[in-house]
């Protein structure tokens, strides 16, 4: 955890702004004057999909859902802040990645992990979450999505906050057809907030056409290639695996908190 007062900044009665940084599971009390905070939490990102064979490639994790709003908190009480970690990248053979996980602030409010990458072997489908994971592809049947971001709907500001439910088709689009090759571009990650919160890309049959993950969010796997897992305390989905069956998606990246409240103390 990290404290980082603002200087120069007051809020009336030598009360100076705070701002806490969580990453990990842990108990924050709130100062005996603090009555409301800002919170900004991600949940964990979703992981990655992979491959069934040669003639596919897996879909991009999508990100963990956003809540950035003002929280009424009583003051010299104790909060549990639950840091959602990302979902597994799925195992080879063509299954999908798992859901990350929720993060939490107490009972006072709930970010939803973000949706698992579809798998070639899996029906193809991203699962829903905080924002949806991309779908898979196969050969001859259009190209995989990118996993969701938390911009993939326009601004957070307001339209974010709160945000509960995704849905697979958020995910970064692909290319509409096959290349003449018979390739097909993975979908990239959908659009992050701050540096955190992008869609893992979708993976391919080759580097130059692999989907990029956006913002934390890992690469699609490229030929013979791993999907990329993402960063970190990001909440980004991971990159779907790229066209063998021996590979794996990447993990999404664990969710994040930041805590900003006016004090004297």
């Amino acid at each position: 955890m990290g404290i980082e007062v603002i200087g120069g900044a007051t809020g009336g009665a030598g009360a100076v702004l705070k701002v806490v940084e969580i990453t990990s599971t842990e108990t924050w009390t709130s100062p005996s004057d603090v009555y409301a905070i800002e919170l900004f939490m991600l949940a964990g990102g979703g992981g990655g999909g992979s491959a069934a064979n040669t003639s596919g490639a897996g879909g991009g994790g999508g990100a963990g859902g956003l809540v950035w709003k003002t929280i009424a908190v009583t003051p010299s009480t104790a909060y549990t802040v639950t840091i959602g970690g990302g979902g597994a990248g799925a195992t080879a053979g063509g299954g999908q990645g798992t859901n990350g996980s929720n993060s939490t602030f107490g009972a006072l409010a709930t970010s939803i992990g973000g949706g698992a990458g579809g798998g070639q072997g899996a029906g193809g489908p991203g699962q829903d979450g905080g924002c949806g994971g991309g779908s898979a592809w196969t050969q001859g049947s259009g190209s995989g999505g990118g996993g969701g971001g938390i911009m993939s709907h326009g601004n957070p500001e307001p339209v974010y906050k709160d945000r509960t439910a995704g849905a697979g088709s958020q995910g970064g689009n692909g290319s509409a057809s096959s290349f003449a090759d018979g390739g097909n571009s993975g979908g990239d990650g959908g659009i992050g907030f701050m540096g955190k919160g992008g869609g893992g890309g979708a993976g391919s049959d080759t580097n130059n056409r692999r989907g990029k993950g956006n913002m934390g969010g890992g690469n699609g796997g490229g030929g013979s290639n791993n999907g990329s897992n993402a960063v970190a305390n990001s909440g980004s989905g991971g990159g779907g695996s790229g066209n063998a069956s021996n590979l794996i998606g990447g993990n999404g990246g664990s969710g994040y908190a930041q805590i900003k409240y006016w004090t004297a103390q």
